[in-house]
């Protein structure tokens, strides 16, 4: 499943892996509004679903991924290293690794906190 996110001054394309609980409850909630966080290089932001189920958990994942994090319930994605990385990108904690993203990644850099996310279906 392909969503777009845009954000004040970027918008990215990322693919979901429709296999997994969160992107199920997610494709329900779509559109949806948030607001950023930033760690490093790392945006997360919270959603409106709540998973508990680790069904790929990670605890180092890599530039691109889409991560849930069951704690904020919150979608991450991931374009560098966090202020926890080593040589490995690490986040603050395990999250189940549901995507990648796949248009638009550079463009994450610019992204500030507190900004607004929408989160909607792709267009084709």
């Amino acid at each position: 499943m392909k969503v777009e996110l845009v954000f004040e001054n970027a918008r990215c394309l990322i693919e979901l892996d429709e296999s997994c609980e969160v992107v199920e409850r997610l494709k329900e909630k779509i559109p949806f509004e948030s607001t950023v966080n930033t760690w490093g290089e790392e945006i997360y932001f919270s959603t409106p679903v709540s998973v508990q189920k680790m069904e790929n958990p990670r605890e180092v994942v890599e530039i691109g991924d889409v991560g849930y994090w069951p704690p904020g319930r919150a979608l991450c994605l991931f374009f560098g290293k966090t202020p926890i990385s080593d040589d490995k990108i690490r986040p603050a904690s395990a999250v189940n690794v549901i995507g990648k993203i796949i248009e638009g990644l550079k463009d994450l850099k610019k992204v500030k906190d507190g900004e607004r996310v929408t989160v909607r279906f792709a267009s084709s």
